[in-house]
């Protein structure tokens, strides 16, 4: 499936057109080329993705792919895995599977843009969720004590694990293991931060930069003249990298700015409308899902008050939105609402549609919703036919 997709998608290549924008990717681009030597923050503390793609023996361009490709793919094993380690079976395991590669934020956004940490880090955070639910403390504090260093996000997976542990609401033996598992991942990213001084707030550093490292925007106070921003905070170069900062340009901004279209991005144009509907009825059958998951879901979206992007941030939530998607299907089996080939039917449509179009993400969300009420509408009008006739 990895290859198939990654066969379909555009992919941003040194030749591709877009290649030449300062978006990240000349930032790790640079930490490959020289490790430990940017210090423009967030970029300079994920130091692990460019330093694996320095030391392999290929091209740096094949190298960075090569480690999203195959995060991607072992993702999809591991979204298996964690279906199986909840009690699900085959079918519903396998109907999994497909719902993350039916995800284009997940799977043809990391391939398109293989140069990002973000294959590398869906990776970590669905192998920590494994390991917390098997319980393997040790498994989940090493990849944790990495994660970290992929990006600072991988500290997210700390909630789950005090969620999917706690007997009651708060259960102090819980909330001291997850404490204590969190020690060693936030020593290292606090050394790293220590050791990797930002220094967004230099203009002569950010202004020393290359073009490719830095967007130049207009300073509309003084007609003529420029001002260089960092491009992920957008926040002049003279001011200290800070959440507060980003929080007040960021994420009040958004706030305040808030329309109907942001919310389909942050929901079903991130995670998709089947999926989404699928862990609707998975909250329903299962009540208790939504105290365990809920606060990590809830803590990607606070993401959103400090970051620009909205899907790329997001979409860490997929492992735990597959969980309820599968509690949610198990659920429709159960009653026999609904069939599990036509589940299997569903997310292969969309998958089809996805490799339909080369664009990295492809905006099939209204198409999503035709096949999903099709469906429906489809078996619930089978369903009373064959239930008429035997009445007859």
């Amino acid at each position: 499936m990895t290859a198939i997709i990654s066969f379909r998608t555009e992919l941003l290549t040194e030749g591709n057109p877009d290649f030449t924008y300062p978006w990240d990717h000349p930032k790790y681009i640079f930490m490959a080329e020289h490790p430990f030597q940017f210090h423009l923050a967030p970029f300079s503390w994920r130091i692990i993705n460019p330093l694996i793609a320095s030391i392999l023996p290929f091209s740096l361009q094949f190298n960075f792919f090569i480690i999203s490709f195959c995060s991607v793919a072992v993702t999809g094993l591991l979204i298996y895995l964690l279906l199986k380690s909840t009690g699900s079976d085959i079918i519903v395991s396998s109907i999994g599977v497909l719902i993350f590669y039916s995800t284009v934020w997940a799977t043809k956004w990391p391939l398109y843009d293989f140069w990002l940490t973000d294959g590398m880090v869906m990776m970590f955070m669905t192998a920590m969720i494994v390991q917390i639910i098997k319980n393997k403390e040790t498994g989940f504090l090493i990849l944790l004590s990495i994660g970290v260093l992929l990006k600072e996000s991988a500290l997210l997976a700390l909630p789950l694990h005090y969620t999917l542990h706690a007997r009651r609401i708060f259960d102090s033996r819980a909330l001291r293991r997850t404490f204590l598992l969190s020690i060693p991942a936030i020593a290292i990213l606090a050394t790293v931060r220590i050791s990797i001084p930002a220094q967004n707030n230099d203009p002569l550093y950010v202004a020393s930069l290359g073009k490719s490292l830095r967007i130049e925007y207009p300073d509309h106070s003084v007609p003529g003249k420029a001002i260089i921003r960092d491009e992920i905070t957008m926040l002049p170069s003279g001011v200290h990298y800070s959440y507060i900062a980003m929080a007040k340009k960021i994420g009040w901004n958004r706030l305040v700015h808030l329309k109907l279209v942001d919310v389909q991005i942050m929901t079903v144009r991130t995670f998709g409308v089947a999926t989404l509907v699928l862990a609707l009825f998975g909250c329903i059958a299962k009540k208790e899902l939504i105290l365990r998951y809920m606060p990590f879901i809830l803590l990607v979206y606070f993401q959103l008050a400090f970051s620009v992007n909205t899907e790329r941030v997001l979409i860490i939530a997929l492992p735990a939105i597959i969980i309820l998607a599968a509690t949610g299907i198990k659920f429709l089996l159960e009653r026999k609402y609904i069939d599990y080939r036509i589940v299997l039917l569903i997310f292969s449509l969309i998958i089809l549609l996805n490799l339909k179009n080369t664009s990295p993400t492809p905006y099939m969300y209204g198409m999503e919703w035709f096949i999903v009420c099709s469906t429906i509408i489809a078996v619930v009008t089978i369903r009373e036919f064959y239930l008429r006739r035997r009445t007859q």
